[in-house]
């Protein structure tokens, strides 16, 4: 690391780098470049390319493609999560409830399972 601890000193594709970075985020930084540099090396033996440059716009397009699926599927899950929550409470539902009749449920086939005897 560079003596100014704002800037950490990374190596990306065999090419060195002084990044702007806050102290705090210098973790992230560097798992950020441990997975580009990865991604790089990946797609520069799979496609036999040199261009670092090509490489680099693959790993960017891969990456921002990746991205996008994430958060498409985190807006379906959220999404749906609010449709359930409305039609839990548009029909009155209360999960505390569910959740209190599962336990007791629950505590009751411990019960069976333990001692069916008594059951009959």
């Amino acid at each position: 690391m560079s003596e100014d601890s704002r800037f950490v000193d990374v190596s990306l594709f065999g090419k060195d780098y002084s990044v702007a970075c806050p102290p705090e985020e210098h973790d992230n930084l560097r798992a950020s470049v441990a997975l580009v540099d990865a991604r790089m090396r990946e797609i520069a033996q799979r496609t036999r390319s040199s261009s670092t440059e090509r490489i680099a716009v693959m790993v960017a397009l891969n990456l921002a493609h990746e991205h996008l699926v994430f958060r498409q599927e985190q807006e379906r899950l959220a999404q749906a999560a609010a449709e359930e929550a409305a039609a839990a409470k548009q029909t009155g539902l209360d999960f505390e409830e569910v959740r209190r009749r599962i336990e007791s449920m629950e505590s009751l086939l411990d019960v069976v399972i333990e001692s069916p005897e008594k059951v009959l």
